[in-house]
């Protein structure tokens, strides 16, 4: 009878204490990964102004000189920008608190990158017609002149270290190819902005032979010279909103490690904010491409 009771005192008591453990509340929130992550992205120049540079380099030796016979260069050319990124992943937990959500994640990350450039060119071409040269085989005659050319190219530049905020939704997340969506905001400080004019002076001979149905031109460069200036500027801030759209492929299905290893793709569509204190706050529209590797806990 005695073994009876204790048996039955044994179950009770076990029951109880299943019942108390299953009330027990998770933590709100979790750490549940580690990513690195770089990211691509083809990016406009932009086109500055020599009033821009004036104000980015007020003291500069050169803006002692007449600017006025020289003609803009148009860089319409862009840039290949890149951008990397260590990211934290948190779960957050069910309404209950009793499981936490697969299917979302919260991010924190820091992302390091270079500033779009702000470009400037103009040139001055002048020419001077020195010799006349005429065969008496094929009548064929060639002009040479002396060709002197002066350019001026400014470059103003920066780094920018930013805190990388976003909420990303998982479809199929316990599946080994799964794809996430959602939502994002960086903030940051613009650090060692610089400005650098170049000035670079050419002299070359150029030809043109005319006659008996040819028409060619030739040149080649006798002298080159190139000074500069560099100066800092101040420091500011950027920020940015994004859209991530990607894709997400994990490792391996049996092996521990690999089935906590993924391989991802991810798409932002995003709305750049820079301020440039010299000058005003330039906002752009650009898309970047990232891969990354991340690991799950």
């Amino acid at each position: 009878m005695k073994k009876l009771f204790y048996v039955v005192f044994v179950l009770l008591a076990s029951n109880l204490m299943a019942q108390d453990s299953s009330k027990v509340k998770i933590g709100f929130i979790r750490f549940s990964e580690i990513a690195t992550q770089i990211t691509f992205s083809s990016e406009q120049n932009i086109n500055g102004t020599i009033e821009n540079f004036n104000s980015l380099f007020p003291n500069s030796k050169f803006s002692t000189i007449n600017l006025s016979d020289y003609q803009q260069t148009i860089n319409n050319s862009s840039h290949l920008n890149s951008m990397f990124s260590l990211q934290f992943g948190f779960q957050l937990a069910n309404k209950n608190r009793s499981a936490y959500r697969e299917n979302s994640l919260f991010r924190i990350g820091i992302n390091h990158a270079n500033g779009n450039p702000i470009t400037y060119s103009n040139e001055k071409k002048t020419t001077i017609p020195f010799d006349t040269l005429t065969s008496a085989q094929t009548g064929q005659t060639t002009y040479l002149d002396s060709t002197y050319i002066n350019n001026f190219d400014l470059l103003n530049t920066r780094k920018i270290l930013k805190f990388d905020l976003s909420y990303l939704y998982i479809f199929h997340s316990s599946s080994r190819l799964s794809f996430k969506t959602g939502i994002g905001f960086t903030t940051g400080l613009m650090y060692d902005s610089q400005t650098k004019i170049t000035h670079t002076k050419k002299e070359r001979i150029e030809s043109h032979t005319i006659g008996n149905n040819n028409d060619s031109f030739d040149s080649f460069s006798t002298k080159s010279t190139a000074s500069y200036e560099v100066t800092s500027n101040k420091n500011s801030y950027a920020f940015s909103a994004y859209i991530p759209i990607g894709i997400d492929f994990r490792l391996g299905h049996k092996n521990l490690f690999l089935s906590k290893t993924h391989l991802f793709y991810e798409l932002r569509a995003d709305i750049n904010l820079v301020n440039i204190p010299e000058l005003k706050t330039f906002i752009n529209p650009r898309t970047q491409h990232g891969i990354g590797l991340r690991f799950t806990f």
